[in-house]
This record gives C-alpha cells, sequence and structure tokens, in this order.
C-alpha cells in the first residue's frame, strides 16, 4: 500500500572518507545519480531512506540533474555519434568491451553499455540500422552474451562529476586558483594531469566543487516540504561525524 502513494528510494553516502584518496564504489554513484535524478523529476511523492554523512555532504544541484538523461527506444531516429557524445559528455568511458559500470563500447552498428540496476550490473546492447535504433537487449557484462529484448532504456550519467570538456576545464582553473602551483609543479601531478587529459582518477570525486560553476547544494534542495523522520542519536553523530571531517582534512 505505501508503494502505491509513495515512491521509496536510497540516497547512501560515499563508502569513503572525506578527502581520500579513493573514489566511492560506482554501485553507489550510480545509484545516488538515480535517486537525485528521481527526485529531480518527481513522479510521485518520495520517501527518501538516508543517512546522517550522505545528507551531511554537498551535492550538485537539481538544475545540472533535470535534464541528465536519455531515453532510447527501439524504432527511434538517433546517430550513433549522437548517442556516443551523449555518453562521453556524462562522464561514460569508452573501451574495448563494456564490462563495468559507466563503460561504453562501439562496435560497428553497435552500442553496448553498462549500468547499475539495483544491486547488479546489467549491459545493454543497442542496435543500429543506418540512424535508427533497431532493437535494444539486455546483455550479460561478464559473458556479453545477449539476453531478452527491451523496447526503452533511460541512460543517466554515469557519475555525479560528469567528466567532459567543460568541467575539465572548470577544474584545471579552480585547481591552480586555490594551490596556485606553477605548470612546472602541476606538470608532476597525477590528479591534474589526469583530468586535464579527460582521464578519470581514484579519488576525484572529493574535488567536486571544482567541476561545475555552479554552488553545491544540500540534498534537501531536492525536496519540497520534507517531513524528516530521525532519532535523537543523530545528534551525537553529527557531533562525531565533523570531528571526523576536520582530521581528514588536516
Amino acid at each position: 500500500q505505501l508503494e502505491e502513494k509513495f515512491e521509496i528510494v536510497n540516497f547512501a553516502a560515499w563508502d569513503c572518507m572525506p578527502y581520500d584518496r579513493t573514489s566511492p564504489k560506482q554501485m553507489i554513484v550510480g545509484n545516488r545519480v538515480k535517486t537525485l535524478y528521481k527526485l529531480a523529476n518527481p513522479q510521485k511523492n518520495s520517501i527518501v531512506l538516508t543517512t546522517l554523512n550522505a545528507i551531511a555532504q554537498k551535492i550538485i544541484p537539481p538544475q545540472l540533474v533535470k535534464n541528465s538523461g536519455l531515453i532510447a527506444q527501439a524504432k527511434t531516429k538517433i546517430s550513433i555519434a549522437q548517442i556516443t557524445e551523449f555518453l562521453i559528455f556524462n562522464g561514460y568511458q569508452r573501451q574495448a568491451s563494456a564490462n563495468d559500470a559507466g563503460d561504453f563500447a562501439v562496435r560497428g552498428g553497435i552500442v553496448d553499455i553498462v549500468m547499475n540496476k539495483a544491486a547488479d550490473l546489467v549491459g545493454y546492447r543497442i542496435d543500429f540500422f543506418g540512424d535508427e535504433i533497431e532493437s535494444i537487449k539486455e546483455f550479460d557484462p561478464a559473458t556479453q552474451l545477449s539476453q531478452e529484448s527491451v523496447r526503452i532504456i533511460e541512460i543517466l550519467p554515469a557519475s555525479e562529476v560528469i567528466l567532459n570538456q567543460q568541467t575539465s576545464a572548470n577544474f584545471r582553473e579552480q585547481y591552480r586558483k586555490h594551490f596556485g602551483q606553477s605548470f612546472s609543479v602541476l606538470e608532476n601531478d597525477q590528479l591534474y594531469a589526469a583530468l586535464s587529459e579527460g582521464r578519470t582518477y581514484s579519488g576525484m570525486e572529493h574535488w567536486l566543487p571544482f567541476f561545475y560553476n555552479e554552488e553545491l547544494v544540500s540534498v534537501f534542495d531536492y525536496l519540497r516540504e520534507p517531513i524528516v523522520f530521525l532519532n535523537n542519536r543523530i545528534f551525537q553523530q553529527a557531533d562525531d561525524r565533523w570531528k571526523a571531517v576536520g582530521e581528514s582534512y588536516k
């Protein structure tokens, strides 16, 4: 009965400390993007299940998420070049074969994409005939074997850091502005070098504010007149969290 009236969504925290040198798991990031997309494009009222650590962290604003999805449907017009451009702009990485979340591969008239679906990975194989989608099938990323056909899929950004030409330029400008390092020093900075070339780098998500011109927001900016349920322990947990963040920053 509850699910008839509300959409129940999870908004999990990253599974790493702030300022860490490792990235959150792709599955967590993918599910967070999916939740934010649903909240930015509400079909009905939602119940959001979340944690202190998740709501304590600033995120990209709703206007960056709202129109970030692409609907791919069998028998509709779209070219391989257009879908490839969309995938690259929204943080997908082109590979020889698509095996992990956020990967895509192009082979002749076929585009393979791997995304998160609940707690699993799912691949979608889009078969083109000219500039039209002939068919869409699920495939197993591990075996690469095609499975049942689907009529329509919605492709969302692969990450909260959408690494493209513009965001890469934003990062370079902000990094130099905040640290004032010379180009000779930056040449040996692996993080700076990788992101300047449009390559992902472990831990880049912790530099989230540097990638966007827009100010980051709270998850509550996605919600309209929310009713919040919590217990008193959360206030002590918040104090502990701020101390841990301060230590990580130092």
